[in-house]
């Protein structure tokens, strides 16, 4: 007799988890249904998290998942009930549309966009459960981070050689991506752009490679395998020629080494002033010389990289431009959009700082605020302007964004969140356990980084926002509820 076939959802999940993981790098799945022409964010990784978020639902209703709750989480719950009020009170105000586009319809795009913004964060929290749960999710992680850093090399080398042809690199590229490779030569791997691969680098996969190097925790049996990678992904970085991914990156590494390795600092600085204090002339000089050697190989790298980055006149801009203003200054690197969508948005919430103008809605008016430098300096939102225009614009700052949307209620409690997030890094930070040390460093380079990144960009939907603060969260609310344990327990 046949034993009737059983379905193990715990292990349907942790597939479907890992393809979701697998496939994060392509950033703009051009196989994408209802979705309009401006939408560039179209994650390939959302098709099998829909089907890992049925699994899990299914997994909770059964009661056969372990879910340890956040305190973050109720007041990421809050800002969503603030966010649906300030939607509610944007509806009633009624704004004209805006090239076709209502009210209406940009407020559901925009909570559609959130839901799946929501989603990503759950499941990420849910299959980060346990220490084996982590090591599960970061080794599928770092074999997609393994495919885009063999993907970005196989770009670098065409642009420099011309072998493979840039033409059957765009055929490829073009069969899963709405976008095709960039004339400029910069890294893109599977993403949008290179400023996306950039982002997805800085807050998704550095994270948890600088912490192993900072920890010496590790997930594989071979120690140098994250070295390895650390080195593949810092080069890739640099290939992408993104002044933003790069210097919020520099900043968040520099940030929490200062943060965190202050034993460390002390200790290397004692050894290498150790030989001008030494009495014997013999051990002296071999002494300066092994620390003058290190110092210049260490300031040949930076040089290298700098002189690399220098080669871009994209990246170089950022010190070669002569403008005085801060205005002029921004036009000039090509961040006058930017510059002037926020200070739009700005406006925009002033305007209405209480109730904000509803989820999505910042567009509808955004126009009617641009400053009067950008319409004649900025020919990306001149030709916006004109009959012909059909862009939607948005703020491309979270904050602005948020403030502009929600108002300064929904933008507060966010701010707590953020901070409530912090607060639970802190903590990790203070336990003993190789297992806490890491994902509190990890947890630390990924909150800095998100702030800086959220100054650049305000989508709702994008993975770097959400994969890394639900990885964190949820072991986060394991480690934290489990009884101190000694250093070095785990590794």
């Amino acid at each position: 007799m046949d034993l009737p076939l059983r379905i193990d959802a715990g292990k349907i999940s942790r597939i479907a988890w890992g393809v979701v993981l697998l496939c994060l790098p392509v950033t703009s799945f051009r196989y994408f249904p209802f979705l309009g022409k401006e939408t560039m964010v179209q994650p390939l990784a959302f098709y099998p998290l829909a089907v890992l978020a049925a699994v899990l639902a299914w997994r909770l209703i059964k009661h056969d998942i372990r879910f340890k709750p956040n305190g973050s989480l109720a007041l990421l719950g809050l800002f969503l009930v603030v966010a649906l009020a300030a939607t509610a009170w944007g509806w009633a105000y009624g704004p004209i549309p805006m090239h076709g586009q209502e009210f209406i319809g940009r407020a559901l795009r925009a909570w559609v966009t959130l839901a799946g913004g929501m989603m990503l964060f759950a499941c990420a929290m849910l299959m980060n459960q346990g220490e084996d749960d982590l090591r599960f999710t970061l080794k599928w992680l770092y074999v997609g981070l393994a495919l885009s850093i063999l993907w970005g090399a196989v770009q670098m080398v065409s642009y420099l050689t011309g072998f493979p042809e840039r033409a059957d690199l765009n055929e490829i590229q073009q069969s899963f991506s709405i976008r095709k490779l960039l004339v400029k030569k910069r890294a893109a791997g599977f993403a949008f752009e290179p400023s996306w691969l950039a982002n997805q680098i800085a807050t998704i996969y550095l994270p948890w490679l600088l912490a192993a190097l900072l920890t010496g925790y590790r997930i594989f049996k071979r120690r140098w395998m994250e070295f390895l990678l650390l080195a593949g992904t810092s080069g890739l970085l640099i290939c992408t020629f993104s002044r933003g991914g790069i210097l919020m990156s520099v900043m968040a590494v520099v940030i929490v080494f200062l943060l965190t390795q202050w034993g460390r600092i002390r200790t290397w600085g004692g050894w290498y002033v150790r030989p001008f204090k030494h009495s014997q002339v013999a051990n002296r000089m071999g002494g300066i010389a092994i620390r003058a050697g290190i110092l210049l190989a260490v300031t040949a790298v930076l040089a290298g990289a700098l002189l690399l980055l220098s080669t871009n006149k994209y990246f170089a801009k950022i010190w070669q431009s002569q403008k005085d203003s801060l205005v002029e200054y921004a036009v000039d690197i090509y961040a006058g959009p930017r510059l002037a969508y926020a200070t739009a948005g700005w406006e925009v919430f002033q305007e209405q700082p209480l109730t904000g103008v509803g989820l999505g809605a910042t567009g509808l008016t955004l126009y009617d605020h641009i400053p009067d430098w950008a319409v004649t300096t900025v020919s990306e939102i001149s030709r916006q302007l004109t009959p012909n225009g059909w862009l939607y614009p948005n703020p491309k700052n979270l904050y602005i964004r948020l403030l502009a949307e929600t108002g300064i209620a929904g933008f507060l409690i966010y701010l707590i969140f953020w901070l409530s997030i912090l607060g639970s890094v802190i903590q990790l930070l203070t336990r003993e356990e190789a297992l806490a040390k890491f994902v509190g460093v990890a947890g630390l380079y990924l909150w800095f980084v998100l702030i800086l990144f959220n100054f650049t960009q305000d989508s709702l939907i994008d993975p770097n926002q959400w994969l890394g603060l639900g990885m964190l969260l949820g072991m986060s609310a394991v480690v934290l509820t489990k009884k101190k344990e000694p250093a070095g327990s785990s590794s």
